[in-house]
């Protein structure tokens, strides 16, 4: 059995390889390919805080892949100096059953995040955009960057919000540095703003009230909603999301649950049908953005055949390169 930690995984793979994971994870669950069942959740039961453990397994023949993501959400944790979010793959041979790998993914989900942003605005936005705007300074923000620079390296211009100035400064630190030294990257102190002049949209928070307006976005801007995964919760409104060409989203059987996707399905301003996976437009079974004035809009959730595909290809790197620790595991 192989163990990697995260030194190991940030060795075994980087986003252009990551984007490609996901869209090969995205197709093979558009074309059924992907047995993941729906994620399963275990209240913590913690008084005054959220805390919460969740389970998500799967099979792919295709690769072959067979595992199980797990970990917890913890709002508590940054007070610990822990992540809000720790996670852990255990990836088995299909063969034998016998475990092969334990995968550290707290950074892993991360860009596995990021890189599915990637993917669906590589497929959906214009090719030549100029000006990218990031809604919220969390732990999955600079991935969230990181993945549309890599599919739109046109990006000129970076803006950035948070409810907390701070954060998104620090963000916009580690972005200059790291991302896009040559962008103009600038902190902004409210969305709207922002929103009016993006050409690329992408909010990652935990709102509960939308935090991106129909009215504020312009004719030809490609929006991702990529946090606010909870029914209660939402980042678009109605109107942003019926003013949609194309409304795509990771796997309608997860995102179908969430805020942005029910809400609107209730409020009859779109129809289920109109929803389509992101992995049919990848698939070549949907044409997606028309003309350069559609508004196109991509809500993930995640599902585990992302998280299955991106694990298998930092195990599979890190074999060939001789990342990890090995040690004996019989089962015995």
């Amino acid at each position: 059995m192989l163990i990697l930690d995260a030194d190991d995984v940030k060795q075994a793979i980087d986003m252009p390889a990551a984007i490609a994971a996901c869209r090969r994870a995205l197709e093979l669950a558009t074309a059924g390919k992907a047995d993941v069942p729906q994620r399963h959740f275990i209240d913590l039961k913690k008084k005054d805080e959220l805390a919460v453990s969740f389970f998500m397994p799967g099979f792919i023949a295709d690769l072959p892949a067979l595992g199980l993501k797990f970990g917890a959400l913890v709002s508590s944790n940054p007070a610990r100096g822990l992540p809000t979010t720790p996670a852990v793959t255990a990836l088995m041979d299909p063969a034998t059953g016998a475990l092969a790998a334990l995968i550290e993914s707290t950074w892993l989900t991360n860009v596995k995040t990021g890189a599915s942003t990637g993917v669906a605005t590589d497929l959906l936005a214009r090719k030549d955009c100029a000006t990218y705007v990031v809604l919220g300074a969390g732990s999955i923000a600079y991935h969230q960057v990181a993945g549309v620079l890599a599919v739109r390296p046109t990006i000129s211009r970076i803006l950035l919000w948070n409810r907390t100035r701070a954060r998104a400064e620090r963000l916009a630190a580690e972005v200059k540095a790291t991302l896009a030294p040559t962008a103009e990257i600038l902190v902004v102190e409210a969305p709207e703003a922002a929103v009016r002049v993006a050409d690329i949209v992408t909010a990652a928070t935990s709102a509960h009230t939308p935090v991106v307006q129909g009215a504020w976005v312009t004719p030809g801007t490609h929006v991702n909603l990529t946090g606010a995964h909870g029914a209660d919760m939402r980042e678009g409104d109605d109107a942003l999301v019926a003013k949609a060409a194309v409304a795509t989203v990771d796997l309608f059987s997860g995102a179908g649950v969430s805020g942005d996707v029910a809400g609107p399905i209730a409020a009859r301003v779109r129809t289920r049908e109109s929803f389509i996976d992101i992995g049919q437009i990848a698939l070549g079974q949907h044409r997606g953005r028309r003309t350069r004035l559609d508004i196109t809009w991509y809500k993930s959730v995640g599902m585990a055949a992302l998280d299955l595909v991106i694990a298998k290809a930092v195990l599979d790197n890190a074999r060939t390169k001789g990342i990890g620790r090995e040690v004996a595991f019989s089962g015995v």
